[in-house]
């Protein structure tokens, strides 16, 4: 006897999608799907063909509908796609230290790690002794 086959259910993608869903995606996920719509749809055009009004970073800003302000997060994100490919090593998507505004994070062996490890949060003089000991 053969099993019935279950319908199928359809996303209706027509309707706008509640707010509970806006931010479903991680930066990570995202600068991922920037690389992929680069490489896998508009085939990494070169470079001359990148930039412009009719170019390759205009087309995908307005494809994803994003702010012009995050243009130059885009273009690192594409620049770290090229370069990746080219020492053939998978692009992750994750984020380098040190960027994201507030969100610097302390390299391992460094003065300022040393610091933390070493002092009382409560110390006023913790900012001092950072200048200090470069």
């Amino acid at each position: 006897m053969k099993p019935k086959k279950r319908p199928r259910v359809l996303l209706d993608i027509s309707e706008p999608l509640d707010d509970e869903f806006r931010f479903v995606l991680s930066d990570a996920q995202k600068r991922v799907g920037y690389a992929v719509f680069f490489v896998e749809v508009i085939q990494a055009p070169p470079r001359d063909e990148r930039c412009g009004h009719d170019g390759a970073f205009k087309y995908m800003m307005d494809e994803f509908n994003l702010p012009a302000g995050l243009r130059g997060v885009l273009v690192r994100v594409l620049h770290d796609v090229v370069q990746c490919a080219k020492g053939g090593v998978e692009y992750t998507g994750d984020r380098k230290a040190g960027s994201g505004g507030h969100n610097k994070m302390i390299t391992t062996g460094s003065v300022e790690e040393k610091m933390v490890a070493d002092s009382n949060f409560g110390d006023s003089n913790f900012g001092f002794q950072a200048g200090q000991l470069r």
